[in-house]
C-alpha cells in the first residue's frame, strides 16, 4: 500500500509541473530551431503557408529558449508547438493534423 501512494504522489506531482509549464507558457505557437536548420525553414514555411503566426526561439542563441525548449520535451530541431500541441521534428501529416485539431485550418 505505502508504494501505491509513493506511486501516486509521484505521478500527481508530475502532472502538477506539466501543468505548470503549459499553464506559464504565452499564448502562441513557438517553433523552437537552429541556425542552418533546412527542417526549421520547411517548419516555418508551412506556418507562413497558412498564415499561422509563431515565434521563433533559436535555442543556441538563449540558454533561455534552450531550457524552455528541453522543459517542454524538445528533441532535435524543429520543435514546434502548436497551441499546446508539441511536434518534434519536422512532419507535414503532424503539423496538418494539429492545425486542424485546433480549427487554424
Amino acid at each position: 500500500m505505502k508504494n501505491l501512494i509513493v506511486v501516486v504522489a509521484v505521478i500527481a506531482a508530475g502532472y502538477l509541473a506539466y501543468q505548470n509549464i503549459f499553464n506559464a507558457l504565452p499564448d502562441e505557437n513557438m517553433i523552437f530551431t537552429l541556425n542552418n536548420c533546412a527542417l526549421c525553414e520547411d517548419a516555418k514555411n508551412l506556418m507562413d503557408e497558412y498564415e499561422i503566426e509563431y515565434t521563433e526561439y533559436n535555442i543556441r542563441e538563449s540558454p533561455e529558449y534552450r531550457a524552455e525548449y528541453q522543459a517542454l520535451g524538445g528533441v532535435g530541431v524543429p520543435f514546434v508547438m502548436i497551441g499546446d500541441i508539441p511536434i518534434a521534428g519536422y512532419s507535414l501529416k503532424a503539423y496538418r493534423a494539429a492545425l486542424k485539431q485546433l480549427d487554424l485550418m
